[in-house]
């Protein structure tokens, strides 16, 4: 008998089409964390389902810890955290799952999360989409960089054409914390800026879903 159970439990295991996948998503995306960032980077989660990095933010968000912010009792201090470790890989989960009133009592941190990473997949890599009315006009585009890091402009064609800050764009570059200016050669009307480790390792906002928070 219990041979029998042991058996269908293993044939379970092997036919559940969605665990299976699950598992699956899960391996491609510890794999490409970990091409893209190394042992001394540092990655946003919830309780450290992006293995083998170090965490920019301390507490597990389990329901204790949920709890505790709602009552006030601790300040994750989210955005000052991922500014101060330079942070350019954010779970795509981040947003998910707090329920309503945790939500709301973070909803500074979620908004910085959306203002300050794209979705390339299966999480958030540093970046934002330049404004694109501006862009049809090829005038000047103007935004703010929260995470210093080493940037690309890029469009759903490649490299983006133009100025930054005053000088020819020409690849990848390092921006600072604060206001900085794109100035289009073209009308093109996608652009975007991306951490340039991403970039150059085939990650593109333009070929995944965006993550709504």
């Amino acid at each position: 008998m219990l041979l029998l159970v042991a058996l269908s439990c293993t044939l379970w295991l092997t036919v559940n089409v969605p665990w299976r996948n699950e598992i699956a998503q899960n391996l491609e995306m510890w794999k490409d964390v970990l091409s893209l960032t190394n042992q001394d980077d540092y990655v946003m989660d919830l309780k450290g389902e992006l293995l083998f990095r170090r965490r920019a933010v301390y507490y597990v968000f389990e329901k204790i810890t949920k709890d505790r912010i709602a009552r006030g009792l601790i300040d994750p201090q989210i955005p000052k955290r991922l500014v101060e470790t330079r942070t350019c890989v954010v779970s795509t989960i981040t947003a998910t799952p707090f329920p309503k009133y945790v939500r709301e009592l973070l909803r500074d941190s979620l908004n910085f999360i959306q203002a300050n990473y794209l979705s390339v997949g299966s999480f958030l890599v540093a970046g934002q989409i330049l404004t694109p009315q501006a862009s049809d006009q090829g005038l000047p585009m103007s935004f703010e960089v929260a995470i210093p890091a080493k940037y690309q402009i890029v469009t759903p064609l490649g490299p983006a054409i133009g100025e930054l800050d005053g000088i020819p764009y020409k690849g990848a570059r390092f921006l600072s914390t604060g206001r900085h200016e794109f100035r289009p050669s073209s009308g093109v009307k996608r652009i975007a800026l991306v951490w340039s480790r991403a970039v150059d390792k085939g990650f593109s906002p333009f070929t995944s879903q965006g993550t709504s928070l």
